[in-house]
């Protein structure tokens, strides 16, 4: 059996890669199924339902995935994440993924800069852009952001844009 659960999984990011997301889920559903208390299997299944824009499937999975693994940063994270992509976002869902977003960066004890900008974009989606600086601020200050361009500029281009809109 743990044959064919790594084949799932590997089979899904090979098709992941290949912008073969739905049958990406379904691998990453059989991977589940044959290992249905594994909170990795669930976040996988969340990850792939939130790449195919199904976000309330995904935002579900990934509360799944954190409740059967609460000491994981990732799930609370990437439920955040997702609810800054659903663009009629209750409030309720906002004020939660701030709640949650906090929690990833309490977890790895504010040392991932990915996690810091997810944790801004949810202050910011709340009208916190001041917070949201200063979160930003935090990531830019770690090692990783000097470590890749790319996210160093996009951090430093949301910072411009929560200043744009009110943060001091």
């Amino acid at each position: 059996a743990p044959e064919r659960q790594d084949a799932h999984i590997n089979l899904a990011a090979l098709l992941v890669d290949q912008g073969r997301q739905q049958e990406a889920l379904e691998h990453s559903m059989k991977a589940l199924e044959i290992l249905p208390n594994s909170a990795e299997e669930q976040f996988n299944v969340a990850q792939a339902l939130r790449s195919l824009g199904r976000l309330d499937e995904a935002m579900a999975g990934f509360l799944e995935a954190s409740g059967m693994a609460p000491e994981l940063a990732e799930p609370y994270a990437a439920y955040a994440k997702t609810v800054c992509m659903k663009p009629a976002a209750t409030d309720e869902e906002r004020r939660e993924a701030l709640r949650l977003a906090e929690k990833a960066v309490l977890l790895t004890n504010s040392a991932r800069a990915d996690l810091l900008e997810i944790a801004a974009q949810t202050r910011a989606a709340l009208g916190g852009y001041a917070a949201a600086v200063q979160l930003v601020d935090r990531a830019l200050a770690l090692p990783g952001p000097s470590k890749n361009e790319v996210f160093a500029k996009r951090l430093r281009q949301e910072r411009e844009d929560y200043l744009r809109k009110g943060g001091k």
